[in-house]
């Protein structure tokens, strides 16, 4: 069966600048970087709930589901905390069930990226144990696929953006 639309692949364009004079000298930088190939994007904004363990916000695997990427196609991840007030805390589990977590304070936001030079994606990327990580002179081994991404606070509740750019 032949597709009805197709979407033409584009690029998506990242830029992050930091500004900052301190006694009239400039120390501000900007970093930007392309990531191509983009055919689908997600937005959304997910209202979560305080007093609850986690929620989960994505999940990865290899084939769409509701609330599932495929893995190897994900290029772009970008969570922002919209909250004036309130931290979150996002949790990253790969594929043994180790976790790793991150403090996003309010107003902050996390990028995590997929590899865009290797047909991975997010899979292989992210190494969370109770030991230390492996390294070796082909860098870190062992890295699991990314499996979920879950948030959690300890306020009455707070709003999250979640933005995911994939192949």
């Amino acid at each position: 069966m032949a597709r009805l639309s197709k979407y033409t692949a584009s690029t998506l364009t990242v830029s992050l600048k930091e500004s900052l004079t301190i006694d009239g000298r400039d120390y501000g930088a900007r970093q930007s970087w392309e990531i191509p190939g983009i055919t689908d994007v997600s937005r959304r904004i997910v209202t979560v709930a305080g007093g609850v363990a986690d929620q989960v916000l994505m999940s990865f695997g290899s084939a769409i589901a509701a609330g599932t990427f495929i893995a190897t196609d994900v290029k772009y991840i970008r969570i922002s905390n919209l909250d004036d007030a309130n931290e979150c805390h996002l949790i990253f589990k790969n594929a043994a069930n180790d976790e790793t977590a991150v403090v996003l304070d309010k107003g902050q936001s996390f990028i995590y990226n997929g590899m865009l030079n290797q047909n991975e994606g997010v899979a292989s990327t992210l190494e969370a144990n109770a030991g230390a990580v492996t390294v070796s002179s082909g860098g870190v081994s062992n890295l699991g696929n990314l499996v979920d991404i879950s948030v959690c606070t300890t306020a009455s509740e707070i709003d999250v953006e979640i933005y995911v750019a994939s192949v």
